[in-house]
């Protein structure tokens, strides 16, 4: 586990078909929690057993060596159901090949190709404003669309974008990357899920243009990057068709802190330039229902004109419905080829080539067996007097 929740695999034993795989944080958790009982089974040892004094025990006999290990089977068999359920806690799992598992199946083919995508979120505090009678905040609606976007929703008749390279860039007085370009969308998805807008007032703001531009800019040093790789003869991929979408609530209004700063005060008409000079079209999406207004006209014009020079749209929505219009005229765009090299995923992360064998209940049943076992003998058979 990296600087998020999510779950890696730390062990990969590859026989045959399938692929052991156990994830880190649990297992080292693990490993401390048997630490931590073998440090407090040795101090136990310090303290004497309850006893009952005889004056002779002749009578009692010896105990031989068997009845010795006869009576210590409870507690071995508790020690064994312990080490099960810890086991378990690890979600230790097999990884199946299955192409391997039935060779007669036509293997799944990777994606080959796709979009270059960037989603440009806005998270100034106002996001946090109800948009809906339902109670429902600007944010949770953009969080809600966005997923629908990415994953598919056949209600709204979106397929989602599987194939797509996906980035996830959030603003409001700067712009941070969340997520850069990826397949890994189960990642951009966790980020996703924990964003959230702005609480200091000093971070505060909707900083359209600079958003714009810094994304864009990624994306003009990516492509460069790239072109250095081919000049030299090795592999690299080429991205032949980009797209910025624009997610936001307002218009553009950065921090009063960044006065004089002229990359935070870019205004949006000169950042969709930059955008278009480097071949990115660009989508921007309004979810503030009072921009529908007359005085704020200027601004939603201002807005189209930035979106239709580089190519792209602006729509301006009030209730979700309205999004699957946008994003079925997004799934309309021509495709572009995606590195072989990015198409490398984490089995966990790819049902399509791999089925996930969880080992977890047979180890939490087997460590009941061991339990009950245990109570059971230790009740009868083996039982002590006192």
């Amino acid at each position: 586990m990296a600087s998020n929740p999510q779950l890696y695999p730390l062990l990969g034993l590859i026989s045959g078909n399938s692929t052991f795989a156990i994830d880190f944080l649990p297992f080292i958790i693990t490993l401390a929690a048997a630490g931590l009982f073998y440090i407090i089974w040795k101090w136990k040892k310090h303290f004497y057993d309850p006893f009952i004094g005889y004056s002779d025990i002749k009578l009692f006999g010896t105990q031989s060596s068997r009845s010795a290990f006869r009576a210590n089977i409870p507690q071995k068999l508790m020690l064994l159901s312990w080490i099960c359920f810890l086991f378990a806690f690890a979600d230790p799992r097999l990884l199946i090949d299955r192409h391997r598992e039935n060779p007669s199946e036509e293997p799944p083919q990777s994606p080959v190709e796709g979009l270059a995508i960037y989603l440009v979120l806005d998270q100034s505090g106002s996001m946090a404003e109800s948009i809906s009678a339902s109670g429902e905040t600007k944010i949770d609606l953009l969080k809600r669309v966005t997923k629908q976007f990415i994953m598919g929703d056949p209600e709204t008749g979106l397929g989602g974008r599987p194939d797509d390279l996906l980035g996830l860039v959030v603003f409001a007085r700067g712009a941070h990357v969340l997520s850069p370009l990826t397949l890994d969308h189960a990642a951009l998805l966790a980020e996703l899920t924990r964003f959230a807008p702005i609480g200091e007032r000093d971070e505060d703001g909707t900083s359209i243009g600079y958003a714009i531009f810094k994304t864009a800019s990624m994306i003009a040093a990516t492509k460069h990057y790239a072109q250095e790789l081919i000049d030299k003869g090795e592999p690299a991929y080429t991205i032949k068709s980009t797209v910025i979408i624009l997610i936001t609530d307002g218009m553009q209004d950065p921090n009063p802190l960044d006065k004089g700063k002229r990359l935070r005060n870019m205004d949006i008409p000169e950042a969709a330039a930059y955008a278009a000079s480097q071949g990115i079209r660009l989508y921007i999406v309004n979810v503030e229902p009072k921009m529908a207004m007359d005085e704020f006209a200027p601004h939603r014009h201002m807005m189209q004109r930035a979106a239709e020079m580089t190519g792209g749209k602006f729509y301006l929505i009030d209730v979700s419905a309205n999004l699957g219009k946008i994003y079925k005229d997004i799934d309309s765009l021509e495709k572009s080829r995606v590195p072989a090299m990015l198409q490398k995923l984490d089995k966990d992360k790819r049902p399509d080539l791999y089925r996930r064998k969880p080992l977890s209940p047979y180890l939490i049943c087997l460590g009941l067996l061991f339990l009950f076992s245990s109570l059971w003998l230790e009740t009868t058979v083996c039982r002590r007097i006192p």
